[in-house]
C-alpha cells in the first residue's frame, strides 16, 4: 500500500534531524488517507473518518490545502474532553519558503499515530471488501455523542429540565403575549425619525430588564435619560449618534445616510458577542409605497430571548412601533416547537446552527453526553431519545482509482 521507494526520495537532509519514526508516520497517514476520495471544497480536499483507538471512538477530520495536511481529532486522545488544541495539528512533508521545517505536532497525537494508521489501513481493507458493509455497521456501532443530529426540543427539555427554561423565566400570559407579536403583521413605518426617539426607545429597552444591570458595576439608574443609559450600556462605536442635535430629523437622516458610519455599532444596545448581543436597529423603509422608518429588536441567541422578550413586552405597552426579528424561529422555541442541533463532542457550540440544514431552523444546539451525564433515568431515556432523534447522513467512504 505504501511505497517505501517513494518515502526514500522525499525526503531531504533538511529532515534528518527530525524523528525518522515521526516523519515515517506521518507519511503513512498521507499515502493512506489519499487511497480514500476526498470531497472537494473549492481548492480544499476534505475526508472525515470515524476511528477507533484503544476503545475510544474518534473522529478524524482531514483538509489538504496547498501541499499542507490540516487534521483535527474529536473529542481528542487527551484526557481533557474538550481540549481541541491538542488535538489539531497541521504539516507539510514537502517544506516550502511558507512552511516551517518544524512538524510540531502534539506528543500526544505523535505517540498514537501508529495506532491511527493501523485503523486508517483496516478501515481500507473493509471498504474495498465490501463498502456497504462497512458502512452498515459504522452507522451502528459509532456512539451518538459523535454523530449530528436533531430532535425535538420537547423532548430535550424531558431528559434536560433545566436547560433553556423560558417557563421558568417569563409568565405564561408573558409568553403568550410574545406568541401573538409573532403572528402579527408589521406595523406601519414611523414618519419622523430623530436621535431623541431613537433614545427613547433604547429607556424602555434598558428598563425591561433592570436586573441584570445589578449585576455590573453601573448598577441601572431609573431616572436617567435614554441617552445617558444608551451611552453607558450601549456598545460605545455609534459613528456620532449620541453627539448630533436630538431633536433634529433632518441631522439624523443626514447621519444615517452618511457611509462613514458603516462598520460602527450604533444598535447594539446590550452588549455581547457576535451572536449573543441586542440590537435595536433602525433602519429606512424599503417599500417605495411606505416611506418611512422602521424600528426592529433583533437577538437571535436563546441566551437573550428572555431579555428581548421582556423588551418587547415593554415596547408593546409603550405603543412604541417596532418589528421582532426571528419571529417565526421565536415562537417555536417559545412553544417548544423547534427542532435541537445535536453536535459530537469536542465541537464548539458556538454558532452551532450553522451546521445544520435551514430546514430544520435549528436555533440552539446540544451534546449528546448532557443528557448522559445529566439524566437520572439515563438508561431507558437516553435510548428512547436516540430512537427518536433524525441522524444526519455521514458520508460513505469511497476507495479513489487513482491515489492522488
Amino acid at each position: 500500500m505504501i511505497h517505501q521507494d517513494f518515502f526514500d526520495d522525499n525526503f531531504a537532509e533538511s529532515r534528518l534531524g527530525q524523528s525518522q519514526s515521526l516523519i515515517k508516520s506521518l507519511f503513512t497517514l498521507t499515502e493512506t488517507i489519499k487511497l480514500f476520495e476526498p470531497s472537494i471544497n473549492g481548492t480544499d480536499q476534505d475526508w472525515e473518518f470515524h476511528l477507533k483507538i484503544n476503545r475510544k471512538w474518534q473522529v478524524l477530520n482531514v483538509k489538504l490545502y496547498n501541499d499542507t495536511w490540516y487534521c483535527n481529532l474529536t473529542p481528542g486522545l487527551s484526557n481533557s474532553l474538550y481540549g481541541r488544541e491538542k488535538n489539531n495539528f497541521c504539516f507539510s512533508l514537502l517544506p516550502t519558503e511558507s512552511h516551517s521545517e518544524d512538524l510540531n505536532i502534539p506528543d500526544v497525537v505523535a505517540q498514537q499515530l501508529p495506532l491511527m494508521n493501523a485503523a486508517l489501513q483496516g478501515i481500507y481493507i473493509e471498504v474495498k471488501e465490501d463498502p456497504i458493509k462497512y458502512h452498515s455497521q459504522l452507522l451502528k456501532l459509532i456512539p451518538p455523542s459523535l454523530k449530528w443530529g436533531v430532535a425535538p426540543s420537547s423532548l430535550i427539555q424531558k431528559a434536560l429540565p433545566e436547560w433553556r427554561s423560558f417557563e421558568s423565566d417569563l409568565r405564561p400570559a408573558d409568553i403568550q403575549t410574545i406568541c401573538e407579536l409573532c403572528q402579527e403583521s408589521s406595523p406601519e413605518p414611523i414618519t419622523e425619525m430623530t436621535a431623541q426617539l431613537f433614545f427613547d426607545y433604547c429607556k424602555i429597552a434598558y428598563l425591561a430588564n433592570p436586573t441584570i444591570f445589578e449585576k455590573t458595576n453601573t448598577p441601572l439608574n431609573q431616572s436617567a435619560s435614554g441617552h445617558d443609559l444608551y451611552r453607558t450600556y450601549a456598545d460605545g462605536r455609534d459613528a456620532g449618534l449620541s453627539k448630533i442635535k436630538a431633536h433634529s430629523s433632518k441631522l439624523f437622516s443626514e447621519w444615517y445616510d452618511n457611509q462613514k458610519r458603516i462598520g460602527s455599532h450604533p444598535w447594539e444596545i446590550y452588549r455581547g458577542g457576535n451572536s449573543t448581543h441586542i440590537d435595536l436597529r433602525v433602519e429606512k423603509t424599503r417599500q417605495p409605497y411606505k416611506q418611512g422608518w422602521q424600528v426592529t429588536l433583533s437577538a437571535f441567541s436563546s441566551s437573550r430571548l428572555v431579555e428581548t422578550a421582556r423588551i418587547a413586552l415593554a415596547l408593546n405597552s409603550a405603543n412604541m412601533p417596532f418589528e421582532l426579528e426571528y419571529k417565526e424561529s421565536y415562537l417555536q422555541r417559545l412553544r417548544g416547537e423547534d427542532m435541537v442541533g445535536i453536535i459530537p463532542d469536542g465541537f464548539d457550540l458556538a454558532y452551532g446552527w450553522h451546521n445544520f440544514p435551514k430546514e430544520f431552523k435549528v436555533a440552539d444546539s446540544i451534546h449528546w453526553s448532557w443528557l448522559r451525564e445529566s439524566s437520572k433515568e439515563a438508561p431507558a431515556l437516553i435510548k428512547n431519545l436516540k430512537s427518536a432523534t433524525t441522524w444526519l447522513p455521514i458520508r460513505p467512504l469511497r476507495l479513489t482509482k487513482d491515489p492522488i
